[in-house]
């Protein structure tokens, strides 16, 4: 009989190791299932964009003195984690000033309140990438987050009669006359978007038989506020008189609002660009008071 008993001793330790084993390894992956679903290049993208304004936005995370938290820790010990934080941060602070129209202390972390009862009790990777994403996303919204999937198409979406257009973002930069001139009379701006492109023009309505008008669209903004196109719609029928769908003129034409005075106040650099150029990209057009040597600089896309 004690042949079987050691026969049997030996079948349970090897059970109790193969399921040890189990965990183990499916803890890992869950540890590994949000990194490994997580790219690079998106978020880089997305840091460049606020590194204009908010480049200057510290990491809230210390890697040179780590005080041995399991967040500090976890961040710190991986390079795509460590990345994630940085947008974060840099993103809350766009959020932040944003919503209140006010300019942040760029060196002290505003949402301590989120890191202290929810980011620093994250207790694994899996958990910490869970949260940046959730909390990233919160701050710069699913058309700029760099973890919302977006939809590729190969040819514009189609609503009934209306095909989709471009998305993109308009950022004013003003000169310092230019702003303290609008924040004074409290005057906002005015972004025209207008959208052309060579085809079957309609003589009767557009003038130029080679030309074919989508349509124009206007955001107003306050003066550090960055306008968002992300719903524009053309009608299908012009759309098809175009010679090529995906091939047309966008242009901006960018004033005061007219609201605290009657006279545009503005003088911004032109902006003509194919779509295929803007398309998901912010353009950066630099602003100031219109007078007789008033001339822009020249427009960024990023």
């Amino acid at each position: 009989m004690k042949p079987k008993k050691r026969l049997l001793i030996i079948k349970i330790i090897t059970l109790s190791s193969f399921f040890s084993l189990f965990f183990i390894g499916a803890n890992a992956h869950a540890k590994s299932e949000c990194l490994a679903q997580t790219k690079l290049d998106p978020i880089k993208n997305a840091l460049k964009k606020l590194s204009d304004s908010y480049g200057d936005v510290p990491s809230s995370i210390d890697c040179q003195s780590v005080d041995n938290k399991d967040v500090e820790t976890l961040t710190c010990s991986n390079d795509l984690l460590s990345i994630m934080e940085r947008l974060d941060t840099q993103a809350y602070v766009y959020a932040y000033e944003n919503a209140t129209k006010q300019a942040a202390n760029h060196k002290t972390r505003i949402d301590s309140d989120w890191v202290a009862e929810t980011r620093d009790n994250a207790k694994s990777e899996n958990d910490l990438c869970n949260l940046y994403k959730e909390h990233t996303t919160n701050s710069l919204g699913d058309a700029s987050s760099p973890y919302v999937k977006k939809e590729e198409n190969t040819e514009p979406e189609e609503i009934n009669d209306k095909v989709a257009g471009p998305s993109f973002s308009v950022k004013i930069n003003l000169s310092k006359k230019a702003k303290a001139k609008l924040s004074k009379i409290n005057e906002k701006i005015i972004i025209n978007s207008m959208f052309n492109g060579n085809g079957e023009g309609k003589k009767e309505t557009e003038g130029d038989p080679q030309e074919v008008n989508l349509g124009d669209f206007e955001v107003e903004v306050d003066l550090d506020e960055t306008a968002t196109f992300n719903k524009i719609y053309f009608p299908k029928e012009a759309v098809n008189r175009l010679t090529h769908s995906q091939n047309y003129q966008l242009t901006l034409n960018i004033v005061s609002a007219r609201k605290a005075d009657d006279f545009n106040l503005l003088d911004c650099s032109f902006v003509s660009e194919e779509v295929q150029s803007i398309e998901g990209k912010t353009i950066i057009v630099p602003c100031k008071l219109i007078g007789k040597y008033a001339v822009s600089s020249k427009y960024e896309i990023k």
